[in-house]
């Protein structure tokens, strides 16, 4: 959104009566700078459109804002200024009424709180004055009934009415001063207890005084805030605005750099605003260093992660290879699609390969446990087949033992037939049928040494394979 300078020509009100809901989410930036943060592509992943604006090179990028405010978790780079809606999108103030009731510690407060939810209610339906009506009696009592002052909730939602929208734009609702008493107010008794609360009316607050054009107030109140809630990223990004305004732009890029570590579109937000375009020149370098900076540390993911496709395909134990087990074809199509992303050489491009670098860490994580998992299977296996073809085996062994221990005395019995005498068969049989035996006897247990020594020693092996396999360090996580 092309921002504007209060307290000259054009006044807070004015801008509101100027603007309607569906043009306030545009923003007007050079294409030079725009070139530097993103391309087409980037941008309308980003929900964002671009088209050529009057000027030559001005770009007119708009922003999909249907159902923003009930997607907001927090302010960020979608929030416009000038949307009551949206400032009260986020924080206790949309606490049910069952809640609040819950909490009440008098039946006068409890009766504040449906005071309150009654104006919610009236703002919803965009009856304005009757919703102030409302949250006066929750906040100063009637008919009897004392109100709830010290409640912060009621302080920042007569903040947020009395600050306006585009479409709360009328001279008897819209009152800058009085928005800002009342997010002060809501700081002050909100700070013991709900410091993030407080931090948000700061603000708020801080917006206000910029709208008057007290920009030293503003920035005040901006820090406090930071103080008390530092998570909130267009908090950071309205210090820098302001900041831009008074003419500090060393002090307010590096309010702006913590801005965009919480939510990159404020590149966009910052390149489109009136007090961030009077130093444009300051700004692209500030944009490009943070391009440089992320490009580069994006290139040095992308090596690592190379590096470790590579090294992870050689991961072997012995004849147990990764590559037997585990396709990594799809790990190397995320790497790609990373190298495409930085080959886009903007801001944005660089960005997003970071992530895609992280997931080629994750796969090859999955893909080291998928091996290890089946490979170990597999040893596991090998172990149990040993097992059983070491008792097929011996029991083989033994069947072949019996059947030479007959063998031999049966041809010792016919051996003795054959010698004609009595004296001769006993003997042929006796002496036959011991020799049988014993050398049956040996070799069995000869060779069922010699199987089990080698059914253990490759077990053994196997065995051993188990913990290497397992033992296989993971990568560390891209950073």
């Amino acid at each position: 959104m092309s921002n504007y300078v209060f307290g000259t020509s054009l006044s807070y009100r004015d801008y509101l009566q100027a603007k309607s809901f569906e043009n306030s989410l545009k923003s007007e930036i050079s294409k030079q700078t725009r070139t530097i943060i993103a391309s087409n592509e980037e941008l309308q992943r980003e929900h964002i459109s671009i088209s050529q604006a009057t000027s030559a090179g001005i770009e007119q990028l708009s922003f999909q804002a249907q159902d923003i405010s009930e997607k907001l978790d927090e302010l960020n780079a979608t929030f416009q200024w000038g949307f009551s809606e949206l400032l009260m999108a986020v924080g206790e103030v949309n606490t049910t009424l069952t809640q609040l009731v819950k909490i009440a510690k008098t039946p006068a407060q409890t009766w504040a709180y449906e005071q309150f939810d009654i104006a919610r209610d009236a703002f919803r339906k965009g009856l304005y004055q009757e919703s102030l009506e409302y949250l006066d009696r929750a906040i100063n009592g009637y008919a009897g009934n004392t109100g709830y002052k010290i409640e912060y909730r009621f302080h920042y939602f007569l903040g947020a009415i009395h600050l306006g929208s585009f479409r709360n734009n009328s001279n008897e609702i819209s009152d800058i001063p009085k928005a800002e008493s009342a997010f002060l107010a809501a700081a002050k008794y909100a700070r013991l207890d709900q410091p993030p609360e407080a931090g948000r009316a700061l603000f708020a607050a801080g917006w206000a005084a910029y709208c008057q054009g007290r920009i030293s107030e503003g920035i005040r109140f901006t820090e406090d805030s930071l103080q008390l809630a530092p998570d909130v990223a267009e908090a950071h990004f309205q210090l820098a605005k302001f900041l831009m305004h008074q003419g500090n732009p060393d002090r307010a890029l590096l309010s702006l750099k913590r801005a965009i570590e919480f939510d990159r579109l404020y590149t966009i937000k910052a390149a489109g605003d009136d007090d961030f375009r009077r130093y444009e020149d300051i700004l692209q370098a500030f944009l490009e260093s943070l391009r440089l900076e992320a490009k580069q540390v994006a290139e040095q993911a992308l090596a690592t992660a190379t590096a470790r496709i590579k090294e992870t395909e050689e991961r072997a134990v012995e004849n147990y290879r990764l590559e037997d087990y585990v396709d990594l074809s799809y790990v190397k199509q995320t790497l790609k699609e990373a190298w495409s992303a930085v080959q886009a050489s903007t801001f944005y491009g660089c960005l997003d390969a970071m992530p895609l670098c992280i997931q080629v860490e994750e796969r090859l994580q999955k893909a080291l446990s998928n091996f290890v998992e089946l490979a170990g299977a597999d040893v596991k296996q090998e172990i149990t087949k040993l097992d059983s073809q070491k008792s097929n085996n011996l029991n083989l062994l033994r069947t072949r033992c019996q059947q030479f221990r007959w063998l031999g005395i049966g041809v010792c019995f016919l051996l003795g037939c054959m010698s004609g005498s009595f004296e001769s068969w006993f003997v042929y049989m006796f002496w036959g049928s011991c020799l049988s035996i014993a050398i049956s006897w040996a070799a069995g247990r000869i060779i069922t040494r010699q199987i089990v020594s080698q059914t253990e020693r490759e077990k053994d092996r196997l065995q051993s394979l188990l913990p290497k396999i397992q033992s296989l360090p993971p990568w560390a996580i891209i950073q």
